[in-house]
């Protein structure tokens, strides 16, 4: 029948052909399968051909290799047709073998029993329309186990089944192996769609699956599973088509064999109303005993439409039924197609990325239970909002949501202070109010309505915090667009205030300058000092400030931050007075402040025995001259403590007593030591009673003060009492944070965020002091945009932008900073090479012993290296460590590629050796940074060495990472050759349109299918075929291959 249904559908071409001589393109016909006998045609892709001979001296080598270049959005497997033993090995990029097939069958002759199948799979799986390159493989081919002496080629080839259904169809077709499915799903209308899938097992239906939109995104869906009681009946998808055509359907199944069915189902579609309570469910009011009985797996859709930006509120409430049966998902439209969100807690808000249909499913999974429930959807009320605006006030009542809009003209830093109080009688909880984002509940996140992103917004969340008195301070970075964020009250049975302000963060006018290092500088040239006002909220924060600096390639790069006593003078008085001076006196436990002030208590108990004297100021000092009006004697003896953060720290070693324990007057000179860096702000527990036992002085915040504190161990007759004392050599100390971001490389997105970038070291107290003692200046140099060896970007050109917040100061007013960033890619050795031959041998046939003879065969002393490179490694290694050689390779793009390496002078000890790595520009394929552009290659290559790998681009760069073992002068030789590397390349197909198909069975070897191409209008195929008629059955399917 099959064959007669062929004959007569090439007399139908030869009519259509002989009634048109107009020719409007080409449509393929081929036939697939009826949508209800489903027929499977097993696809492959274009084939690899090897062909190897044996022979000694060798002129083809018995090994050879190829890569699979498969097409987006596909799974595919891979079998070899041979007729001869071989050894197949799928590998990674270096080398790790994936899967291995051996055929081993004896014969010279096996054909009869090919092809062979791997036992692997590949992805190609992207929202893009390109695949991320390093989810191509590799294929090596090994003839040396063959039995005959003339071998027949061998062909490697993808290959899947492939299937097509319309909408409102079914699909039934045997699981007879483990090769992936493709099902094209022609779909006609936009909407919910509910795909139904029989299965007898009851654990998840297929191990992985995935649906593709026509414009080639990865579509959002959800699985349930049909019950009865616990009786597992079906298992179901649902889904919403936002695009009418073809959808991909993957499927890939482990156990078989098995049957696949697949079928559409009805529902029921209803509009929900604005600002009504609305019921829904299996149930009525009083539902009865019969209505228990009737009751079946049901699924029920809402809708309702908007406007890009809208903004609601959903209620959802039970009447009755089981949580545990019953499922809601909200499905809102976005820019690549629906995304869906569970409705397990309500009330919610929502948000229209675009303009078109919201809707909403619930799914009740199980039979013979009855659900009902009600919902109400509500507008949220928009209030206009102005970056810099005065202090704006907000009133939100009870479970009232609220939402403020504005734009941001330029891509800017904003600081935002909120402010959240409740009503209320004292009785009652007072209710914060929070912006929250409308789907995943994060607090303080703003929605970004012009975002590049698939899902057309984003959730921008702060990028920095500073909390100061109190009060938290938030820093975001905002491309320029329109915003919004939802207000609500954290308890909704109260009323509440918002209240928020905001201002732009400053641009430098100029960026940081770029200083790129060679020997022997050590230190940048060039460099930006900025001055950062005092904040108008709290002086200990200072005004934040926007810096930016440019990349034009690869490179090692630190931001240098300084600060220079020079630039600081007004900053730093060389002198000071306390703010407090007390006495603490141990036998009535009270603090006293008098003038003139006794150090000690002259209360005549113990003469001041573990009495305590505070000195109290706003900064660091590291001296004071004591003036007294009434020495000690010589028989007392004092101690001095600082808080260190958590504990109180003796100051001992070196520190200079001219008072002789104040026995006279003089300076005291404390000791710069670690307890001196350490000391902090406050005095959380008294120095005598010990943790647990505060030490509070009245009218006084201890935190905002650093205490000297002298804790007298034996008597005082008479007790020092004190006319004067100057504070000498006053500190000024503080924090300074960064957030480093760029604009992304991936075009879906707007922002390279600061979790995904190596970020410079956040600063904590930077101190700056007069003192002859200390630095005039504090510097950090740290390591930015790439962590970890070789701490080298690839080719990352672009504006990065630093946010810079200098916090918790304890001097008031201006200070200054100064910045430069250090590239130290000029220390690097460089060198080219063009590769432009095949290896003379494999990896096994190199060795460091006596040369093996054979005309291909060589040892590492004796190989012809096209490079040699010596240098002294004291010009490249960077600040003592690491030096790097750098060669940049030129050759051919997926080729299987060989590195022979030879070095002397490099250390070997200590877990030293060569770490070589490997880059390459490639394209973004998320928004993590760049897609692995710097790899390691191999790892502390201790010995002369054979290194195979794939490439992905023509020009690639070897990093090679090194110390020398006393001897400066390394040296390396190098040979860099290429595998002539088939290409295995895989193309999915994509059914449209109607398709004729022959009458017959659907055995999954049938090769009687063919495909036809005719230059054909689409309106004369459909006319021949209803003349023809009665021998012609099934739809019209037309395949074409994408972008053809």
């Amino acid at each position: 029948m099959k064959k007669q249904t062929k004959r007569i559908f090439a007399f139908s071409v030869i009519l259509a052909i002989f009634l048109l001589s107009t020719v409007n393109g080409t449509i393929s016909v081929a036939a697939i399968t009826p949508s209800s006998a489903g027929s499977s045609s097993t696809m492959e892709g274009d084939g690899l051909t090897f062909n190897i001979q044996k022979g000694d001296p060798i002129p083809q080598y018995p090994v050879q290799y190829g890569v699979t270049i498969p097409d987006t959005n596909m799974w595919t497997s891979y079998v070899v047709h041979a007729s001869n033993q071989g050894e197949f090995k799928i590998k990674d990029w270096d080398g790790t073998t994936e899967d291995t097939l051996t055929i081993n069958n004896p014969g010279d002759d096996i054909s009869l029993i090919s092809p062979w199948d791997f036992d692997f799979n590949l992805d190609s799986l992207t929202d893009n329309d390109y695949i991320d390159p390093w989810d191509i493989r590799w294929l090596q081919a090994n003839a040396s186990s063959a039995e005959s002496d003339t071998l027949m080629p061998y062909t490697v080839n993808s290959v899947w089944h492939y299937y097509v259904m319309t909408e409102g169809s079914s699909l039934s077709v045997p699981v007879r192996d483990s090769t992936p499915i493709q099902v094209d799903i022609i779909i006609s209308s936009s909407g919910p769609k509910v795909l139904k899938c029989n299965k007898i097992r009851t654990s998840s239906y297929v191990d992985d699956i995935v649906i593709i939109s026509p414009s080639g995104k990865i579509l959002d869906f959800e699985e349930f599973e049909a019950l009865f009681d616990t009786e597992h009946l079906f298992w179901y998808y649902i889904f919403v088509a936002q695009e009418v055509g073809t959808y991909r359907l993957l499927l890939h199944e482990d156990i078989f064999p098995d049957d696949l069915e697949i079928e559409f189902l009805d529902f029921n579609l209803k509009t929900l109303p604005l600002n009504t309570l609305t019921y829904g469910g299996t149930g009525d009011d009083t539902p009865s005993l019969q209505d228990y009985d009737d009751n079946e797996w049901t699924i029920e859709w809402w809708k309702f439409s908007g406007n890009k930006g809208d903004k609601f509120t959903l209620e959802k409430e039970e009447q009755y039924g089981y949580d545990d049966i019953t499922d809601f998902y909200l499905w809102y439209p976005t820019c690549s197609g629906y995304e869906a969100y569970n409705l397990a807690a309500t009330p919610k808000e929502l948000f229209l990325p675009t303009t078109g249909n919201f809707y909403i499913s619930t799914v009740h999974s199980e039979a013979w239970s009855l659900v009902r429930y009600s919902l109400l959807l509500k507008p949220i009320s928009v209030i206009d909002y102005s970056i810099g605006d005065e202090l704006t006030t907000i009133y939100i009542s009870k479970n009232e949501r609220k939402a403020i809009e504005f734009e941001i003209p330029q891509d800017s830093f904003v600081r935002f202070n909120f402010t959240t109080t409740g009503f209320g009688t004292p009785s009652q909880p007072l209710s914060d109010t929070e912006i929250v984002d409308p789907m995943y509940d994060q607090e303080y996140q703003f929605i970004f309505e012009d975002a590049k992103k698939f899902g057309c917004h984003e959730e921008i969340d702060p990028i920095d915090t500073k909390m100061v008195a109190g009060e938290d301070f938030y820093y975001y970075y905002m491309p320029a667009g329109k915003y919004e964020a939802i207000i609500r009250n954290l308890d909704d049975t109260e009323d509440g205030i918002f209240q928020i302000s905001s201002k732009f963060v400053d641009w430098a006018p100029d960026p940081i300058p770029v200083n790129t290092l060679s020997y022997p500088e050590r230190y940048p040239a060039q460099s930006m000092t900025f001055e950062f006002l005092p904040d108008e909220f709290n002086s200990s924060l200072k005004q934040a400030k926007a810096l930016t600096f440019d990349v034009t390639g690869p490179g090692q790069f630190y931001l240098n931050t300084t600060m220079l006593v020079s630039d600081n003078l007004a900053a730093i008085p060389s002198t000071g007075t306390p703010t407090h001076l007390y006495t603490w006196n141990n036998t009535d436990d009270l603090f006293y402040s008098l003038d003139p002030q006794p150090v000690y208590s002259m209360d005549g108990v113990g003469n001041g025995w573990e009495d305590l004297f505070l000195i109290a100021s706003p900064y660091k000092f590291t001296g004071a001259q004591f003036n007294f009006t009434t020495p000690g004697d010589a028989g007392g003896e004092t101690w001095m403590y600082i808080w260190g953060g958590s504990s109180w720290n003796q100051i001992t070693g070196t520190v200079i007593d001219g008072t002789n324990d104040l026995t006279q007057n003089g300076t005291i000179e404390l000791n710069i030591d670690a307890d001196f860096e350490d000391w902090e702000k406050g005095c959380p527990y008294h120095p005598v009673y010990g943790a647990g036992t505060p030490l509070d002085i009245p009218m006084v915040n201890e935190d905002d003060y650093y205490w000297l504190v002298f804790d007298q161990w034996w008597d005082y007759t008479p007790v020092p009492i004190i006319d004067q004392i100057t504070l000498l050599n006053m500190t000024i100390s503080g924090n300074i944070n960064f957030a480093l971001l760029r604009d992304s490389g991936y075009e879906h997105c707007d922002v390279w965020w600061p979790a995904d970038i190596q970020q410079p070291a956040q600063i904590t107290d930077f101190m700056l002091s007069q003192d002859e003692d200390i630095a005039p200046y504090e510097s950090v140099s740290s390591p930015i945009i790439k962590d970890g060896d070789p701490w080298t970007i690839g080719i990352e050109e672009g504006t990065y932008k630093l946010l810079v917040i200098p916090e918790n100061w304890d001097y008031p007013g201006n200070i200054s900073i100064n910045f430069a960033i250090v590239d130290y890619w000029g220390y690097s050795v460089k060198d080219t090479y063009t590769i432009d031959s095949q290896p003379l041998t494999y990896p096994w046939n190199i060795t460091d012993s006596t040369v093996i003879p054979g005309l291909h065969l060589y040892n590492y002393s004796t190989y012809p290296y096209d490079l040699e490179k010596t240098y002294n490694n004291t010009e490249v290694e960077i600040l003592g460590s690491e030096g790097y050689f750098v060669l940049d390779c030129y050759g051919s793009a997926y080729n299987w590629t060989q590195l022979v390496i030879w070095f002397q002078n490099i250390s070997l000890t200590g877990g030293y050796g060569v770490d070589i790595y490997l880059m390459q520009d490639l394209p973004w394929v998320d928004n993590d940074g760049p897609n692995n552009e710097v790899v390691l290659l191999a790892d502390t290559v201790v010995t002369n060495n054979t290194i195979e790998f794939g490439v992905l681009s023509d020009h690639f760069t070897l990093i090679f990472e090194c110390r020398d073992n006393g001897n400066e002068m390394i040296g390396f030789k190098i040979g860099l050759s290429q595998y002539n590397t088939g290409k295995l390349t895989t193309t999915a197909p994509v059914a449209s349109g109607i398709s004729i198909l022959g009458v017959g069975g659907g055995d999954d070897d049938d090769d009687d299918d063919e495909e036809v191409s005719l230059p054909i209008p689409i309106w004369v195929l459909i006319g021949v075929v209803a003349i023809i008629g009665g021998g012609i059955a099934g739809i019209l399917i037309f395949l074409k291959k994408k972008g053809r």
